[in-house]
């Protein structure tokens, strides 16, 4: 048992900081969703030189607790991308780290999150033993002793649970039922890191121009049938696994349901019947504090009794589409190990086992939908009571009707009861109809006229449902005590669904485009890639492009006149890795991948994304510094244009001395630049590449025509055609101008 202490050792006062004035960041790679997901988020962090994060992740539509503790950096960048991937409501955090000016985490999320409210709380309930005790009376009982040997060391994980719950309790209008709470661990291994910066200038789920549209990586990719999935894609896609054995039993699993065409295409059609089973789960874990007797709050009563109803109707057909979903499985003795996996979770006899818990309350043909009168027919043995009740309100909506010449019909809502609606044409001018008296709280929507009567209100009619609403919720919440107690079935279950629909979703991808499988190697190695976004939104052929990097061909330097496809072949590379490492197949003729760790970037247009009265070359300067300080042997790096914004000499010493360091390690490093220099002073290091994108100029009496070919080629670019003048031409710059230009750059060139 958990010995709560007193919830007065919660601040006086709950402070929401409110930071509605607050300049605010662009918004980050999740916050513009347009459903957001309900999460609550408690971070602490350690006092100590290292410095060490703790976090509980709380998702209050599933009611699935994940925690995590790891190091992190002096700019906080793996706690920024937790928050980036999970966009929580509200941000839990000391009060004493709010009133610390010297808290860089605090001052980062206040400045960067302003969609976010950051609650904060007294440091006394951010107590790690009251952590444990939470696991202990939540969590669920098999899961408990595992988690407990590999989190109790980890005080400040615990600390954020303490924190996470305590509030819950505090502030919602229910408890948590013991032993039915998902606890999971989560570290930072076995995933590929992609900071925040760089899932935006990717578009890797919001597009950076329109953030309406569905013109990103998840955009494509999704075919996804259920929110589990669509949830679990959007994880997977901001924070790939970087485990080849994960990657490989997914690609497997994909290239058998691309295989049964017919079998994809049923098991999409069953998934799309399915509730939100997370849902269902969070409100069968959740237990109302208020008791709501009928004598004492019959509309809760009432509402609260459809909703159970709802949520049990909703779980009964559920179950009936999963067993569908699975009889269409491509399962043999040879299947991969993941539709093994998948097959065996969801062919669990418990589906029976609740299928039959529910008959036998529940009508066989129910379905979820409610009469105008509300719900009907669900248990045999008040379907009498709820008939009777039915009848007598028709029957006085009938004597209305006649001695009013009115045509009026009965509804019912939870929230008002009985009452009584009709057409606006009734009560035409032309045929002198009025409302009479007795008809009360009129109330007008649109076309239709909503009223009651003393006589509705006061009827008995109401009791006896509320009493048809008693009997039906005692059955009902002897149920979801049962489901409680195989609680575990149900989070399995809602696992296996969301992986199978993301990798039908990758399927349904290979069949509708020309994808193909990845390899995983030492090298990088892409023949005819296709840039997904635009493979996919583009009306015309996307000119493919190859790629190629290996230990002794790491860093590759790229140069091309502006528009020549430069930065569109960047995003390419990172993408197409990024789809591999979810376990997608690829646009491209070949391709083989090396496993990466993370995603580094230094992007063209991040100063789109700089902060209120921060210069571009400060912006650039930080992340490259931030850059440099992470990178790693197995890291993939991608820089355009580095030190655009500052002066030209400056800028190339700059730009070659963050060559010659990325050009130490052994990470992939794809650098396009105006620099030309840098194909010339790099090439005595025996791991630089030299490649160009060409473009063909026809001059015809002084008018400049430039063919672009969007093609990566060996070699460097030649700077004697000055291609930036002849675009500058191409685009409308006056001729005196374009000639001073031409004049101008003929004296610099001699002066050299």
């Amino acid at each position: 048992m958990l010995n709560e202490p007193s919830l007065s050792l919660l601040a006086s006062t709950v402070n929401t900081i409110d930071r509605s004035e607050t300049p605010a960041r662009p918004m980050t790679a999740m916050s513009t969703i347009t459903k957001r997901p309900k999460c609550l988020m408690a971070i602490t962090e350690g006092r100590g030189i290292a410095i060490e994060i703790g976090i509980c992740l709380f998702d209050m539509n599933s009611c699935e607790c994940t925690l995590s503790q790891f190091a992190d950096t002096p700019t906080f960048t793996r706690t920024l991308q937790k928050i980036d991937i999970n966009d929580p409501q509200k941000i839990l955090m000391t009060s004493r780290e709010a009133s610390e000016s010297n808290s860089s985490l605090y001052q980062l999320i206040e400045q960067y999150y302003s969609h976010i409210s950051i609650i904060t709380l007294s440091r006394r309930c951010f107590n790690d033993g009251a952590g444990i005790d939470y696991i202990k009376k939540y969590g669920l009982q098999e899961d408990v002793p595992g988690l407990l040997v590999g989190v109790s060391p980890k005080f400040y994980c615990l600390a954020a649970t303490s924190g996470t719950f305590r509030f819950i309790l505090e502030n919602e209008d229910f408890v948590f039922a013991d032993h039915t709470i998902k606890f999971s661990y989560q570290g930072a291994e076995g995933t590929v890191m992609i900071d925040s910066i760089t899932a935006r200038n990717l578009e890797l789920v919001t597009n950076t121009t329109n953030t309406r549209t569905e013109n990103t990586l998840l955009g494509i990719l999704d075919k996804t049938c259920t929110q589990m999935g669509k949830r679990l894609l959007r994880m997977n896609i901001l924070q790939p696994p970087c485990c080849l054995d994960i990657i490989t039993d997914r690609l497997d699993a994909v290239n058998e349901l691309f295989e049964s065409e017919e079998g994809l295409f049923n098991i999409q059609s069953s998934l799309k019947s399915l509730v939100d089973l997370d849902h269902t789960i969070a409100f069968i874990v959740k237990v109302p504090k208020v008791d709501r007797k009928v004598s004492r709050k019959q509309t809760l009563a009432v509402q609260y009794s459809e909703s159970k109803i709802n949520q049990v109707i909703g779980l009964k057909q559920t179950v009936k589409f999963i067993q569908n979903a699975v009889s269409y499985l491509p399962y043999k003795d040879d299947s991969c190990i993941l539709i093994k996996t998948i097959h065996k979770m969801l062919s669990d006899p418990a589906f029976n086992e609740f299928e039959n818990a529910i008959s036998n309350v529940i009508n066989e043909d129910v379905r979820i939908q409610k009469t105008s009168l509300g719900w009907c027919q669900w248990f045999t043995g008040s379907r009498q009571a709820y008939k009777e009740a039915i009848e007598d309100i028709y029957e006085l909506v009938v004597e209305y009707s006649e001695s009013t010449k009115l045509n009026m019909k009965p509804q019912f809502s939870a929230s008002s009861g009985f009452f009584i609606q009709m057409s606006t044409s009734e009560l035409s001018d032309e045929d002198g109809k009025i409302l009479p008296e007795n008809f009360i709280n009129v109330i007008k929507k649109r076309k239709v006229l909503q009223f009651t009567t003393l006589e509705l209100k006061n009827s008995r009619m109401n009791e006896s449902l509320a009493e048809v609403y008693l009997m039906s919720d005692k059955t009902i919440s002897e149920l979801l005590q049962l489901f409680r107690e195989n609680i575990n079935f149900l989070y399995k279950a809602s696992e296996a669904i969301a992986i199978l629909d993301m990798l039908a979703s990758f399927a349904s991808n290979r069949l509708s485009y020309n994808y193909i499988r990845p390899d995983f190697s030492g090298t990088l190695a892409i023949k005819s890639g296709r840039h997904p976004i635009l493979d996919h939104i583009l009306t015309f052929p996307l000119v493919p492009n190859d790629t190629f990097a290996s230990l002794s061909s790491s860093f590759q330097i790229i140069t091309g006149p502006n528009m020549s496809g430069k930065s569109t072949y960047l995003r390419q590379i990172a993408l197409l890795n990024i789809m591999a490492h979810v376990g997608s197949f690829v646009p491209a003729e070949y391709a083989s991948f090396r496993l990466c760790d993370q995603i580094l970037s230094r992007l063209a247009n991040d100063s789109a994304f700089s902060d209120i009265g921060t210069s571009s070359f400060m912006t650039e300067m930080r992340e490259t510094a931030y850059l440099l300080q992470n990178v790693t042997n197995s890291s993939l790096v991608m820089m355009d244009e580095l030190c655009r914004s500052t002066s030209p000499t400056d800028a190339l010493g700059i730009a070659a001395a963050v060559c010659e360091e990325l050009i130490q390690t052994k990470a992939f490093c794809f650098f396009a630049t105006h620099f030309h220099e840098l194909t010339r002073t790099l090439v005595i290091y025996p791991n630089v590449v030299n490649l160009q994108f060409k473009i063909d100029v026809k001059m015809n009496n002084r008018d400049c025509l430039i063919d672009y070919q969007y093609r990566i080629e060996d070699g460097n670019l030649s700077t004697e055609n000055h291609y930036g003048l002849q675009t500058a031409q191409l685009l409308g710059l006056p001729k005196q101008v374009l000639s001073a230009a031409y004049e101008i750059v003929k004296d610099v060139a001699k002066e050299r």
